[in-house]
């Protein structure tokens, strides 16, 4: 059996560009998927991952009956087109363009909250645009399962479960108050007679009329995990969304950690912090996306991504944490300026898969695209090249190969820099081609950057 990350000579690698992060008309874009495709294979990329948002809907209810007076917003997404036919619209394209390898996958929302007031004119929406992608799934109920704050949001079973069942006690009381009947005894001046009144019903009615109100209202009974009402969760409803995607066989990648934004729309300030923190808040996930914005923190040297592989060589984490090349395009002129290089025995959809879960991969961005074509360190106890993705164990230095290179349309020069622990140890100018070994003393982890300089 060959170790993690290994590749013998027999068994040659190639680089498979890819595009991740595609929006379609199914949830947030403007193309079609059909579009989209041609787009990608126009740009002569062979991947195409496509990632439409699971749900874009958001709800705002008015207090204590926030289930039945409110105001709903929802736009097209994987949960109103459906999920068998987003998958199948998939698989019928990938059956179209067999050169191709064509992934569907999800941008998740699985959360936002409130802050202000209605009444106040300072209502707020928090975090709509802090989003996962998930990729990897395959069956229709695991992408209609995936838990949010609007769809799927797990409840919790506590006593509040029986807390909230109160206004079903209301309604055999309203109901005894309406139908109770009392007789009087009338007495006239010739005779006497029995009158019927039914003194409670207008009572019985409001207690009847908000015992089934609130019955509605407070149904399923158990309060959910999380609402949008109470503010912030901090890692919970990504943690909930991460590991139920581990669990259905998924990869989940942080989209844009590092972009934040603020607008309005219809007097609401929609706002989104940078939220590049959560790459050491949750844990289990796969990877995270880069380049432009992800260079600013996450993948900066020293930045989160440094830390989180730092917390994995130290037993922190349980799995390594890697980069993809994000996209996150809708439409443009800009296709393929940002792509994931998937390094891969089997240009296939099982071949991609393998590389992005074993961390066989690296992002390249802008007009300059560095062919990588080795990344080796010697594993000392093994006795090997262990290649990229892989774990190496090094007794006293670390021995590294590195060859690169710009193709030849490429003119311009890229500068290639060695991390260690945080630190540019080197720098090297990439012009035409390199073929190098280094020797360092012991550090872990270690990897290349390469930065484009048009």
């Amino acid at each position: 059996m060959l170790p993690p990350g290994y590749c013998s000579p027999s068994h040659a690698m190639e680089r498979v560009a890819g595009v991740i992060h595609l929006d379609t008309s199914v949830g947030g874009g403007v193309l079609s998927p059909e579009e989209m495709v041609q787009k990608v294979k126009e740009a002569g990329i062979n991947v195409a991952v496509i990632t439409d948002k699971d749900n874009m809907r958001v709800e705002y209810g008015i207090s204590p009956l926030r289930k039945i007076v409110k105001k709903i917003q929802e736009r097209n997404s994987i949960t109103t087109f459906g999920a068998e036919n987003y998958l199948g619209v998939i698989d019928d394209i990938s059956k179209k363009n067999p050169d191709m390898t064509i992934i569907a996958g999800v941008e998740a929302q699985p959360f936002y909250y409130w802050e202000g007031s209605y009444f106040s004119n300072d209502l707020r929406l928090v975090n709509l645009h802090k989003h996962l992608l998930i990729i990897g799934m395959e069956s229709p109920e695991d992408f209609k399962d995936i838990p949010s704050v609007s769809y799927n949001n797990p409840a919790v079973f506590d006593i509040y479960c029986v807390l909230n069942v109160w206004p079903v006690l209301l309604l055999p009381v309203g109901l005894w108050l309406v139908v109770h009947k009392k007789k009087e005894l009338i007495q006239a001046r010739m005779f006497s007679y029995k009158k019927v009144r039914r003194p409670f019903v207008l009572s019985g009615a409001v207690i009847l009329v908000a015992g089934v109100l609130f019955t509605i209202n407070n149904f399923p009974f158990c309060s959910p995990l999380y609402d949008q009402y109470h503010g912030d969760r901090g890692a919970l409803p990504y943690q909930n969304l991460i590991d139920y995607a581990e669990k259905k066989g998924g990869m989940v990648f942080w989209a844009h950690p590092d972009v934040g934004g603020t607008h309005t729309l219809n007097d609401i300030e929609i706002s989104t912090p940078p939220y590049s923190r959560e790459l050491l808040r949750t844990f289990n996930y796969t990877g995270f996306s880069v380049f432009v914005e992800g260079m600013k923190f996450s993948g900066r040297p020293g930045g989160f991504w440094d830390v989180a592989l730092k917390q994995y060589i130290n037993g922190e984490r349980q799995k390594p944490v890697w980069a993809i090349g994000e996209l996150d395009y809708k439409e443009g002129a800009w296709m393929g300026d940002t792509q994931t290089i998937f390094i891969t025995s089997e240009n296939s959809k099982t071949g991609i898969l393998q590389a992005m879960r074993g961390g066989r991969m690296y992002a390249v961005h802008g007009n300059l695209k560095p062919v990588l074509e080795a990344f080796q360190i010697w594993d000392d106890r093994r006795g090997i090249w262990t290649e990229m993705g892989g774990t190496a164990t090094a007794v006293q230095r670390i021995r590294l190969k590195i060859k690169a290179y710009l193709p030849e349309k490429d003119t311009g020069t890229a500068n290639l820099r060695l991390i260690r622990e945080g630190l540019v140890i080197k720098e090297i100018s990439l012009s035409s081609a390199i073929d190098m070994e280094l020797n360092d003393e012991f550090f872990n982890p270690i990897f290349v950057n390469m930065e484009n300089n048009e």
